[in-house]
Protein backbone atom coordinates (compact mmCIF):
# COMPACT_ATOMS: atom_id res chain seq x y z
CA UNK A 1 0.00 0.00 0.00
CA UNK A 2 2.89 2.28 1.18
CA UNK A 3 4.63 1.62 -2.68
CA UNK A 4 1.13 2.37 -4.12
CA UNK A 5 1.18 5.82 -2.83
CA UNK A 6 4.65 6.52 -3.33
CA UNK A 7 3.78 6.11 -7.07
CA UNK A 8 0.78 7.90 -7.31
CA UNK A 9 2.17 10.71 -5.84
CA UNK A 10 5.19 10.98 -7.58
CA UNK A 11 2.68 10.39 -11.08
CA UNK A 12 0.68 13.43 -9.85
CA UNK A 13 3.52 15.60 -9.02
CA UNK A 14 5.11 15.17 -12.78
CA UNK A 15 1.69 16.26 -14.48
CA UNK A 16 1.49 19.05 -12.09
CA UNK A 17 5.01 19.69 -13.58
CA UNK A 18 3.95 18.85 -17.03
CA UNK A 19 0.67 21.39 -16.87
CA UNK A 20 2.62 24.02 -14.98
CA UNK A 21 5.64 24.16 -17.41
CA UNK A 22 3.21 23.61 -20.54
CA UNK A 23 1.39 27.38 -19.38
CA UNK A 24 5.18 28.88 -19.50
CA UNK A 25 6.00 30.60 -22.93
CA UNK A 26 9.38 29.84 -23.73
CA UNK A 27 11.49 31.62 -26.38
CA UNK A 28 14.04 30.28 -28.11
CA UNK A 29 16.71 33.08 -29.53
CA UNK A 30 18.95 32.27 -32.44
CA UNK A 31 20.99 35.26 -33.96
CA UNK A 32 18.91 35.78 -37.88
CA UNK A 33 21.52 35.20 -40.92
CA UNK A 34 20.95 38.97 -42.82
CA UNK A 35 21.71 39.13 -46.49
CA UNK A 36 21.46 41.41 -49.30
CA UNK A 37 18.01 41.60 -49.94
CA UNK A 38 16.61 41.62 -46.75
CA UNK A 39 14.57 45.03 -45.45
CA UNK A 40 13.27 44.92 -41.53
CA UNK A 41 14.01 46.19 -38.62
CA UNK A 42 17.03 43.97 -37.88
CA UNK A 43 18.71 45.57 -41.26
CA UNK A 44 18.60 49.17 -39.52
CA UNK A 45 19.95 47.85 -36.25
CA UNK A 46 22.63 45.87 -38.18
CA UNK A 47 23.43 49.57 -40.08
CA UNK A 48 23.15 51.20 -36.96
CA UNK A 49 26.34 49.02 -35.82
CA UNK A 50 28.21 49.12 -39.02
CA UNK A 51 28.07 53.19 -38.73
CA UNK A 52 29.10 52.59 -35.30
CA UNK A 53 32.45 50.56 -37.01
CA UNK A 54 32.98 53.34 -39.58
CA UNK A 55 31.08 51.95 -42.65
CA UNK A 56 28.90 54.40 -44.00
CA UNK A 57 25.46 52.09 -45.51
CA UNK A 58 22.54 53.29 -47.17
CA UNK A 59 19.26 51.95 -45.20
CA UNK A 60 18.52 48.45 -47.06
CA UNK A 61 20.71 45.12 -47.34
CA UNK A 62 21.46 46.33 -50.89
CA UNK A 63 25.24 46.60 -52.62
CA UNK A 64 26.69 49.44 -49.77
CA UNK A 65 25.49 47.08 -46.76
CA UNK A 66 27.09 44.38 -48.02
CA UNK A 67 30.64 45.84 -48.84
CA UNK A 68 30.69 47.48 -45.09
CA UNK A 69 29.49 44.03 -43.66
CA UNK A 70 32.36 42.50 -46.12
CA UNK A 71 34.81 45.21 -44.92
CA UNK A 72 33.96 44.53 -41.37
CA UNK A 73 34.40 40.66 -41.93
CA UNK A 74 37.85 41.25 -43.44
CA UNK A 75 39.04 43.58 -40.60
CA UNK A 76 37.74 41.04 -37.68
CA UNK A 77 39.24 37.69 -39.14
CA UNK A 78 36.06 36.37 -40.15
CA UNK A 79 34.91 34.79 -43.62
CA UNK A 80 34.52 37.31 -45.55
CA UNK A 81 30.93 36.38 -47.49
CA UNK A 82 28.41 39.32 -46.80
CA UNK A 83 26.14 37.67 -44.70
CA UNK A 84 25.97 38.12 -40.91
CA UNK A 85 25.48 35.31 -38.96
CA UNK A 86 25.89 34.42 -35.62
CA UNK A 87 29.99 35.24 -35.95
CA UNK A 88 29.52 38.15 -37.44
CA UNK A 89 27.00 39.60 -34.79
CA UNK A 90 29.68 37.92 -31.54
CA UNK A 91 31.83 40.30 -33.22
CA UNK A 92 29.48 43.41 -33.66
CA UNK A 93 27.59 43.97 -31.01
CA UNK A 94 28.32 45.32 -27.56
CA UNK A 95 26.94 45.42 -24.11
CA UNK A 96 25.50 48.80 -23.63
CA UNK A 97 23.53 50.14 -20.64
CA UNK A 98 22.25 53.62 -19.10
CA UNK A 99 24.81 56.37 -20.02
CA UNK A 100 25.88 54.71 -23.14
CA UNK A 101 25.25 56.65 -26.12
CA UNK A 102 26.07 56.53 -29.60
CA UNK A 103 24.90 53.64 -32.67
CA UNK A 104 24.28 50.79 -30.40
CA UNK A 105 21.83 52.35 -28.65
CA UNK A 106 20.26 53.37 -31.64
CA UNK A 107 20.08 50.03 -32.85
CA UNK A 108 18.66 48.95 -29.45
CA UNK A 109 15.84 51.95 -29.59
CA UNK A 110 15.00 50.68 -33.26
CA UNK A 111 14.51 46.91 -32.00
CA UNK A 112 12.51 48.41 -29.28
CA UNK A 113 10.42 50.72 -30.76
CA UNK A 114 9.46 48.68 -34.19
CA UNK A 115 9.25 45.03 -33.42
CA UNK A 116 8.58 44.76 -29.84
CA UNK A 117 5.42 46.96 -29.67
CA UNK A 118 3.49 43.54 -29.76
CA UNK A 119 5.44 41.64 -27.31
CA UNK A 120 5.62 44.67 -24.92
CA UNK A 121 1.73 45.44 -25.06
CA UNK A 122 3.16 49.02 -25.38
CA UNK A 123 4.68 51.57 -27.36
CA UNK A 124 7.87 53.12 -27.18
CA UNK A 125 6.91 56.33 -27.96
CA UNK A 126 9.91 58.59 -27.28
CA UNK A 127 11.75 59.90 -30.39
CA UNK A 128 15.17 57.64 -30.86
CA UNK A 129 17.88 59.44 -29.78
CA UNK A 130 21.22 57.30 -29.31
CA UNK A 131 20.94 58.21 -26.01
CA UNK A 132 20.70 54.99 -23.12
CA UNK A 133 18.76 56.78 -20.64
CA UNK A 134 15.75 56.27 -17.68
CA UNK A 135 12.95 55.65 -20.53
CA UNK A 136 15.52 52.97 -22.62
CA UNK A 137 16.32 51.23 -19.50
CA UNK A 138 12.57 50.57 -18.15
CA UNK A 139 11.77 49.82 -21.77
CA UNK A 140 14.72 47.03 -21.95
CA UNK A 141 13.65 45.72 -18.09
CA UNK A 142 10.36 45.35 -19.28
CA UNK A 143 11.75 43.25 -22.40
CA UNK A 144 14.18 41.39 -20.58
CA UNK A 145 11.38 40.28 -18.03
CA UNK A 146 9.02 39.53 -20.73
CA UNK A 147 11.08 36.95 -22.50
CA UNK A 148 12.46 35.49 -18.98
CA UNK A 149 16.00 36.81 -18.47
CA UNK A 150 17.23 38.79 -15.78
CA UNK A 151 15.76 42.06 -15.71
CA UNK A 152 18.99 44.00 -15.19
CA UNK A 153 18.60 46.82 -17.83
CA UNK A 154 21.82 45.82 -19.01
CA UNK A 155 22.01 44.82 -22.91
CA UNK A 156 24.82 42.43 -22.99
CA UNK A 157 25.07 39.31 -25.84
CA UNK A 158 21.88 37.58 -24.53
CA UNK A 159 19.77 40.17 -24.71
CA UNK A 160 21.16 41.51 -27.66
CA UNK A 161 20.33 37.64 -29.56
CA UNK A 162 16.86 37.86 -28.08
CA UNK A 163 16.34 41.07 -29.44
CA UNK A 164 17.04 40.33 -33.07
CA UNK A 165 15.10 37.16 -32.56
CA UNK A 166 11.70 36.61 -33.72
CA UNK A 167 9.04 35.82 -31.65
CA UNK A 168 5.67 35.04 -32.30
CA UNK A 169 2.55 37.74 -33.45
CA UNK A 170 6.07 39.85 -33.56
Amino acid sequence: MRNINRKTFTLVAVLIMTITLSSITVYAASWPILKRGDDNTNVKSLQCFLRFYGNDVDGKFGRDTESAVKSFQLKNGLQVDGDVGPKTWSKLIRTIQIGSKGSEVRALQYQLKYKYKKLLGVSYNYEIDADFGPETKKYVKMFQSKIGLVADGIVGPTTWKYLFATYPNN
